[in-house]
């Protein structure tokens, strides 16, 4: 099976629901607002994650991280035929 997919942080704004910093590939995930994505990178250069966790939640986005994820394949194969009876 695949490794599991690392932990990600994502933050709970003050309207309760989930967003993600950064750009990311998937265009369904709700992003910070823009101001917030640019003070968010400035702190991260400035002093990492820590700071940027700090100043969001002085905006009310607040830290949270998934537990990881595992994707497995599940093959399907048509049942076995019925033994004969005797």
């Amino acid at each position: 099976p695949p490794p599991p997919l690392p932990p990600v942080t994502f933050f709970v704004g003050p309207d309760g629901r989930r967003c993600h910093l950064g750009a990311g590939s998937n265009p369904h995930r709700r992003r910070l607002p823009p101001a917030l994505q640019a003070e968010a990178s400035e702190a991260e250069g400035e002093g990492g994650d820590a700071l940027v966790e700090r100043r969001l939640a002085r905006r009310g986005y607040f830290p949270m991280s998934d537990a990881g994820a595992e994707r497995h394949l599940l093959v399907l194969a048509p049942p076995a035929p019925p033994a004969p009876q005797s």
